[in-house]
């Protein structure tokens, strides 16, 4: 007899996550349940005393943005996340939205977020 596991398995910032599921009845999708979640990090570099004195020594203090709301968005990791997938594509607000299975309102707070840092920009889509 094989024994199949489902098993999501996501990659971000590098961070593995496992989530094992389980149906409780094999014939309804409905019955999926978490059995375990587990992350793995794949690189790991610690930072060094040399590393922080370094940083304090060069950083460049500049103004607050101007016209951008104080970033609300609650999940570093995911506005990381959010900015390698635009590095890659164009995403609009809607695709950002459903990729991330978002309220528009979240949507709005990442991309506030990542503005506020200097990650994004808003450009518009080029037509091919």
């Amino acid at each position: 007899m094989r024994l199949s596991l489902p098993v999501l398995m996501t990659y971000s910032n590098d961070i593995c996550s496992f989530f094992v599921y389980e149906f409780e009845d094999k014939l309804n999708y409905n019955s999926i349940t978490l059995v375990e979640q587990r992350s793995y990090e794949i690189a790991t570099e610690e930072i060094q005393r040399r590393d922080v004195d370094f940083l304090f020594k060069n950083i460049q203090i500049i103004s607050e943005p101007e016209n951008i709301p104080f970033p609300q968005a609650d999940k570093f990791d995911r506005l990381i996340d959010l900015i390698s997938l635009l590095w890659e594509n164009y995403l609009t607000k809607d695709e950002i939205t459903e990729n991330y299975q978002f309220d528009r309102r979240q949507t709005d707070y990442y991309i506030s977020a990542g503005k506020y840092l200097g990650l994004i920009q808003k450009r518009e889509k080029k037509l091919r």
